[in-house]
């Protein structure tokens, strides 16, 4: 019964990852499922995805069903090591 509820799962997986892989190869883009998140917008008349893959830090933007571009993700600010020297005054001797 397990093996048989994985294998579902599994199939449920492939078929909702099926149309954006489809998407993505048709440019060019291999070895991508699923978008982690996804952005949808509209403007004038036209439908703006932007599909984002943070474990390959890409976001695709799709408008019309077409891939228009990429972008490869900024870190977030957390991610981000920030270094800061403090400036001591040296103390001179005094005679």
């Amino acid at each position: 019964m397990k093996d048989k509820e994985e294998k579902l799962w599994l199939q449920l997986e492939k078929a909702k990852s099926l149309p954006y892989k489809q998407v993505l190869e048709r440019k060019g883009y291999f070895g991508f499922g699923y978008p982690s998140r996804i952005e949808v917008n509209f403007k004038n008349g036209d439908k703006i995805e932007n599909w984002s893959y943070p474990e390959k830090d890409i976001i695709f933007t799709v408008i019309n069903g077409e891939v228009e571009g990429e972008k490869v993700k900024e870190p977030e600010q957390s991610e981000i090591e920030t270094k800061v020297e403090e400036s001591v005054p040296e103390e001179k001797p005094q005679p």
